[in-house]
């Protein structure tokens, strides 16, 4: 639920790999463990509350109005989905976009009613009217759109819209079955930070005529460097004792990769290209 099949797979990767000792005894190791177990039953628990209040909000409601929108006649919430799948198929994924989608849905949802904005529905995309929202532009958080009050989709747009933004819940679906819920954002802000607005490869995958973005003159990368050092700096941060481990192999060879301090693993010792002042210990081998 919290990490999606990814998050699975490196799940079991870590219940099958053979502990070293010293990883076994390491201090940061233990502290570690603990923490990603706090953080992965956070995440989880959200997924359970985002699921819920999805539920909840179908089912205590008859649901919100239509848009005043003039739609195409016959329009539902199904006929946004990808037309070259047959009826049933597309009624299934239909259901799956839903399920996968419900966690973060409901939470943004169930945020839009506690500020008191006014709440359509459009296909199968629910509008929400923030009257705090800095812009007119939307974002999809799931199968609700945040977005402000004065937004052009009162002027007779919400049925190209509501098909751009279901464009953008079947990829938050894929992206949460794959990674878990947090990988569309993750991966919607690294490629905003290298391909800003009409170049982003989200965006134009669902459509940037539907979703009023103007065409780009161009689609290669066009940095915005304060996005793109943020991203750096936090990736520097997250793998800084890696970083630091692999400076001391590349200085000291392979006795500096098994080589550690007193109570922790390689990849946990301080120092850079040697390492700290702390008692050195070996990593004993197999036959030993």
């Amino acid at each position: 639920m919290a990490f999606g099949l990814l998050g699975l797979l490196v799940g079991l990767w870590h219940l099958a790999r053979d502990r070293q000792p010293v990883d076994l005894a390491c201090r940061c190791c233990r502290r570690r463990k603990d923490l990603a177990l706090v953080a992965t039953l956070g995440l989880a628990g959200l997924v359970l509350v985002g699921s819920g209040l999805a539920v909840h909000q179908a089912e205590s409601s008859p649901g919100p109005p239509h848009c005043g929108t003039e739609l195409s006649e016959g329009t539902t919430g199904n006929l946004y989905l990808d037309h070259s799948l047959g009826e049933g198929a597309q009624s299934v994924w239909f259901q799956v976009r839903q399920v996968l989608t419900a966690p973060v849905s409901g939470l943004a949802r169930h945020y839009a009613n506690n500020r008191g904005a006014g709440v359509c529905e459009v296909g199968s995309m629910t509008l929400a009217f923030l009257p705090s929202a800095a812009s007119d532009s939307g974002i999809a958080v799931g199968s609700v759109v945040l977005t402000g009050t004065q937004s052009s989709i009162r002027e007779g747009n919400a049925e190209a819209l509501a098909r751009h933004e279901s464009r953008h819940v079947t990829q938050w679906a894929t992206l949460t079955l794959t990674g878990g819920p947090l990988a569309m954002p993750l991966l919607y802000a690294v490629d905003e930070a290298f391909f800003p607005q009409s170049r982003n490869h989200f965006e134009r995958a669902a459509s940037l005529e539907d979703g009023g973005y103007p065409r780009p003159d161009g689609l290669g990368p066009r940095p915005q460097w304060v996005k793109v050092g943020v991203i750096v700096l936090l990736l520097v941060t997250v793998g800084r004792r890696r970083l630091r481990w692999t400076s001391r192999v590349l200085t000291g060879g392979a006795a500096a990769a098994v080589a550690c301090q007193d109570g922790l693993c390689p990849l946990h010792s301080r120092g850079w290209f040697r390492l700290g002042s702390d008692p050195l210990s070996d990593v004993p081998s197999p036959e030993s």
